[in-house]
């Protein structure tokens, strides 16, 4: 293998460690020690393909995209049922990719770099959100949509207890004035 094959192989195998490490312990404990340690190369190899830790955090949270929502179509026409099945199934698919988005969300937090990049992301993901809602192209309602969404994925995530049943009626309602154009915005 080339020098540069040997370079990608090894930074591949850094942002695969990474991601594993930061969804099982979190940032602060996803050290470069124990990134290099999990991906089986030296802290020299780290530096060599990364110039710091927060480099291949941006990395990390630049290929991070998980769509929590894997429907084709709008949302106008899915009902609370199937939205919760959805979203449950989704969870149960992606739990280390969520745990991995939060932790970075929550260090974005207090990282101006890395909140710049992932609110890129999180616009990108909005518009996309808005683009599933019939009746209107109204950024705040893509806003609304995703925050609802974001908080219902973290309740699966961390309540084990809740039932497609409990969630399917807890997004009727919202799901039902989501449907329902305001007046004066035909359909």
């Amino acid at each position: 293998m080339t020098r540069a094959g040997d370079t990608a192989k090894t930074r591949q195998q850094l942002l695969t460690a990474a991601r594993a490490l930061i969804a099982e312990l979190g940032v602060a404990s996803a050290t470069v020690e124990a990134i290099s340690r999990r991906a089986g190369v030296t802290k020299g190899a780290f530096y060599y393909s990364f110039t710091s830790k927060e480099a291949l955090l941006a990395e990390v949270a630049q290929s991070l995209r998980v769509d929590v929502v894997p429907l084709a179509a709008d949302l106008s026409t899915v009902s609370a049922v199937e939205l919760a099945v959805a979203l449950q199934a989704a969870v149960d698919g992606s739990r280390d990719a969520l745990r991995l988005q939060l932790e970075l969300w929550l260090y974005a937090s207090r990282n101006p770099e890395l909140r710049a990049l992932l609110g890129a992301a999180a616009r990108d993901n909005r518009a996309g959100i808005v683009e599933r809602l019939a009746f209107t192209d109204d950024p705040a309602a893509g806003l609304t949509a995703q925050s609802l969404l974001i908080g219902v994925v973290m309740l699966i995530l961390i309540d084990d207890s809740l039932s497609t049943a409990e969630l399917a009626a807890a997004l009727e309602p919202v799901m039902a004035a989501q449907r329902t154009p305001p007046s004066g915005v035909s359909p």
